[in-house]
């Protein structure tokens, strides 16, 4: 045996080994992650209509918003079903007060690309100085991101029942009637298990989950460390699909949790639009800083602002029911929210930077970087948290997400920031060759409980480690 393979895991070995004997590995596997799951780069849009903002309208550094013009670009682009809409460089408005604030900007169909001409110094800026008003100013999180890729129709519908147990780390179901599937078709897979279902069917499930971890009611909670849940498990999981043989079913991908029949697992319809990006351009907004989460403190020498302000005033772009979509080469600047992946699969997020105003490493600078939430299999690679105390939360997995990758992103190694693991369910996710802070400002409320469920797997991390998370 060489010297590597003498220093290699021995999880890595056992990994090795199963993908010729047939057993189930211990570690996942995150093979499919990214645009394309990886087999391809990103286009390179040579092939696109060219739809510039000026022509529509917009003015670099005129200091008048260019909200609508930039409305009319993408409208052209959809129009046309594909497009660049393009910025030139210089300064454009996005929210100002002339605005109506509350308006997202939408990309509703596939293969449109937002492209600037560079994230630095002679590039694009586009400047948020308003921010989006919240939906509900009592829940601090509720203001929308200002650049919004989602479908019109977001509906699902069930498909089938699964009707045979499946081991994780496999790649094949069984279906009761697969006269609707298709091969090449996107389906979610889905588990939705309530209390109600069965007394008995939700302790067996949530021995599953847990093993012999204690589990409380919210009411009894002592801690932001105890897990809470007691009365639905969900879970789903998108999937291509490459092969049907009477009723059995072959994804492209690996089932990351093992399907055992007795519970409600089932096949939806899944909707979305695809090919679509952001690229090479600087986005800036104004919030308060130093940052302060959920406006919970009071910071001396600096004013205490509405908690809207600061988690999610300024949100900047949000993938929703995105298949193949990309995020990458962007600076972030003063953001509440720099990008959040929602009920999409198979995008990347890839060199991306947070740069701050705000110089003091004492404070935090913004309330998240780039993370997921109830997907499948995206990789957000290479981001780099380039401010002074770093963003409360930076990347990383909330929210039913399973088999999604944080490789080689890196931030300050503090107790003030920290990679993210939001509760609400995500399960089999990856934090890899990256450095910062782990257990700092994971997230999640204590009736969220616990972070992360199983095969939560940090591989060749560096950096500070809180150990009373």
């Amino acid at each position: 045996m060489n010297s590597s393979a003498q220093n290699s895991s021995i999880l890595f070995q056992e990994w090795k080994s199963a993908q010729t004997n047939n057993s189930i590995p211990t570690l996942p596997n995150f093979a499919y992650v990214g645009y394309k799951s990886g087999e391809e780069s990103t286009p390179l849009l040579d092939d696109y209509t060219v739809f510039d903002v000026t022509d529509y309208g917009a003015i670099a550094n005129d200091n008048i918003s260019d909200k609508q013009a930039i409305m009319a670009a993408i409208n052209a682009a959809e129009d046309n079903n594909s497009g660049i809409v393009f910025f030139p460089p210089g300064e454009f408005l996005v929210n100002e007060s002339s605005d109506e604030t509350g308006e997202i900007i939408l990309i509703s169909k596939s293969n449109i690309i937002l492209k600037g001409s560079g994230s630095g110094p002679g590039g694009t800026v586009l400047k948020q100085t308003e921010p989006t008003p919240p939906s509900n100013p009592n829940l601090a999180y509720t203001s929308p991101y200002l650049f919004r890729f989602e479908p019109k129709d977001i509906k699902t519908n069930l498909i089938t029942e699964i009707t045979s147990n499946a081991s994780r780390e496999t790649f094949e179901v069984e279906v009761a009637d697969p006269s609707a599937l298709n091969v090449g078709q996107i389906v979610r897979l889905e588990l939705h298990q309530l209390r109600t279902d069965g007394e008995s069917l939700m302790d067996n499930l949530l021995n599953d989950e847990f093993g012999n971890q204690t589990i409380v009611s919210a009411a009894n909670l002592n801690n932001d460390k105890e897990p809470r849940i007691l009365d639905e498990i969900r879970f789903q999981e998108i999937h291509e699909i490459t092969a049907i043989n009477g009723s059995k079913i072959t994804f492209k991908e690996p089932i990351h949790r093992t399907i055992d029949k007795q519970y409600n697992w089932v096949l939806h319809t899944y909707n979305y639009i695809e090919n679509v990006g952001v690229e090479d351009i600087k986005y800036t907004g104004y919030v308060p800083l130093p940052f302060n989460h959920h406006a919970e403190f009071d910071f001396p020498g600096y004013p205490k602002q509405e908690g809207w302000k600061y988690d999610s005033g300024w949100s900047a772009i949000k993938f929703s029911y995105v298949l193949n979509g990309w995020i990458k080469n962007n600076t972030f600047n003063n953001l509440s929210n720099c990008a959040r992946i929602v009920n999409s699969t198979d995008c990347s997020a890839l060199q991306n930077v947070y740069t701050s105003s705000f110089t003091n490493p004492n404070y935090s600078t913004g309330h998240t970087f780039i993370s997921t939430e109830k997907s499948s299999y995206c990789l957000i690679g290479k981001n780099y948290d380039q401010s002074a105390g770093g963003v409360h939360h930076t990347c990383g997995f909330g929210a039913n997400s399973i088999g999604n990758v944080v490789w080689r992103s890196h931030g300050p190694e503090n107790d003030i920031t920290g990679f993210e693991a939001h509760a609400n369910q995500p399960r089999c996710n990856l934090i890899d060759k990256s450095t910062g802070s782990i257990g700092a400002h994971f997230g999640g409320g204590k009736e969220s409980l616990p972070n992360h469920l199983k095969y939560l797997t940090i591989w060749n991390f560096k950096g500070a480690v809180r150990s009373d998370n």
